[in-house]
């Protein structure tokens, strides 16, 4: 058991220490989830810590990726690309 949680907690130890780091190339699948579809502590921390993409999880991920990545770094990303065109993400838009 202690194995178990010790492993546990090593690799939530090293999960925090990735987020926490900046990149020269961030390259990723995003997740896909509407913000009506979202649990209530998700939508929460899409809304205070994403604004312009917080109707959906795969734009608010894209920020975040655009923050994981170092000035002059690349992000590649999957993504859907209907928000390039809707009126709710024209701030979000207006970055890229």
């Amino acid at each position: 058991m202690n194995t178990l949680f010790g492993t546990a907690v090593e690799g939530a130890v090293n999960a925090a220490r990735l987020l926490a780091g900046h990149y020269i190339l961030v390259v990723t699948n995003v997740p896909y989830l509407t913000s009506n579809k979202q649990g209530d502590i998700i939508k929460s921390f899409c809304e205070d810590n994403y604004p312009d993409g917080k109707y959906d999880l795969s734009t608010a991920f894209i920020d975040r990726c655009r923050k994981f990545t170092l000035q002059n770094g690349s992000h590649a990303l999957v993504a859907p690309q209907n928000w390039l065109f809707l009126s709710s993400y024209k701030n979000f838009v207006s970055d890229f």
